[in-house]
């Protein structure tokens, strides 16, 4: 008996072997995300792109090219206009982050008038903080005020001698406004940053600083995508998958060529993208896997509200999975979501346009907003037990196919 339960079991594990060995036929591109630097020489990964903790290992944090609109959030400068405060608060011009200029609070509070503000749009302002003296205890609240009305954002967060980042979302119900933070105690804080139009977070930018372009960028030749047939498998962790927060449109892939016509989708081959509720009140948005033919005749899924996906893991990450094929005159996509089939369609199509640039985590000036892991391309459709089988592995496709 013994013998034949270890036959078995080597039997299984060449069978799941096979198995996985047979998710590399058609693989044409593959990044596990864990550094900047691409195995690919003709693959360009934009340097803005930062690496963070990802699902595996490290992932690209790819972020929408936007301003912060906080003026000396970084103190560089010892007198403020912006920055409203009294004999309680005073400049120094040392132990900030990196000991870089900061402001130091003791007690009290400091007011931050705003302008420009759109109605009902959702804004990300954020801080880094932290107690100035060891043992003290110290700790903050952080309200919005406008029309009269005073709203608490963050409630008597405790602060220890570290710097945290302490994200306090708000939404504008007028063009102007104060932001006042109350401090308990003796503190420094630096490095604050203002996001208008949305309710998440992008990591620090300096003050009237504009991020980069965060995009990989493929070749169009052929060799990595295909427009007749394909797969597009990754990882996702942001407003994408979280319903209800306040954004721009996120787009992950974007597939181009180029027209002559001034035309919707005459200049656009496939895209994936997100439009999240775009303020406060509005429904939530919805996810498009959308592919356009010679003749602007589109096949596409979507779901219309994001709230009706089903729930998040508890580490918020998703695995999205979309493929197609074009045959027979239709163009017949899936789309996957963590391993499960949720939508499927098969529409007449064609004449199919030639690509002449296809990006990843940026499309038609729209961005990922979040980060992404684990990114694959296939020239063919993976099977509903291929999906299945890489989300139920628990591991980065990398480690299952070697």
């Amino acid at each position: 008996m013994k013998t034949n339960r270890i036959l078995f079991t080597v039997m299984l594990a060449a069978f799941s072997f096979q198995v996985f060995a047979g998710l590399k036929d058609g693989l044409t591109f593959y990044e596990d995300c864990d550094d900047s630097n691409s195995s690919y020489p003709d693959v360009k990964i934009a340097s803005s792109i930062q690496a963070v903790r990802g699902k595996f290992g490290n992932a690209f944090r790819i972020e929408r090219r936007t301003v912060n609109e906080m003026p000396n959030g970084d103190f560089k400068e010892k007198e403020s206009e912006f920055w409203l405060y009294r004999d309680n608060a005073q400049w120094q011009a040392r132990n900030g982050r990196n000991d870089s200029s900061c402001l130091k609070i003791e007690g009290g509070e400091v007011a931050l008038p705003l302008f420009g503000l759109q109605k009902k749009y959702g804004n990300a302002f954020s801080f880094y903080a932290k107690s100035s003296k060891n043992k003290e205890i110290t700790a903050v609240r952080v309200t919005y005020e406008a029309l009269g009305k005073e709203t608490l954002i963050v409630q008597n967060l405790k602060l220890a001698n570290q710097f945290i980042r302490i994200e306090a979302p708000f939404i504008a119900n007028s063009e102007e406004g104060t932001l006042r933070i109350y401090v308990k105690g003796s503190i420094l804080i630096d490095d604050a940053q203002l996001d208008k139009g949305v309710t998440f977070f992008n990591s620090y930018c300096p003050p009237l600083k504009r991020r980069g372009v965060d995009q990989i960028i493929l070749p169009p030749d052929g060799h990595y995508y295909n427009e007749e047939s394909g797969s597009l498998n990754c990882w996702v962790k942001g407003p994408w998958v979280q319903p209800g927060l306040i954004a721009t449109t996120s787009a992950l892939f974007g597939v181009h060529n180029e027209s002559k016509e001034n035309k919707w989708g005459s200049t656009s081959v496939m895209f994936i993208s997100c439009i999240p509720k775009p303020y406060f009140g509005a429904e939530d948005g919805a996810l498009h896997f959308i592919t356009i033919d010679a003749k602007r005749r589109v096949a596409g899924l979507s779901e219309s509200n994001l709230a009706k996906l089903p729930p998040l893991a508890e580490d918020e990450w998703r695995m999205f999975s979309f493929t197609w094929d074009y045959r027979d005159g239709n163009m017949h996509q899936v789309l996957f979501l963590d391993g499960k089939k949720l939508f499927g369609k098969d529409v007449p199509f064609g004449p199919l346009k030639k690509p002449s640039e296809i990006t990843i985590g940026h499309s038609g000036g729209a961005y990922l907003n979040g980060c992404l892991d684990d990114i694959a391309i296939y020239n063919r459709p993976l099977s509903e037990k291929e999906v299945k089988m890489i989300y139920d592995s628990g591991k980065p496709l990398g480690a299952i196919i070697k």
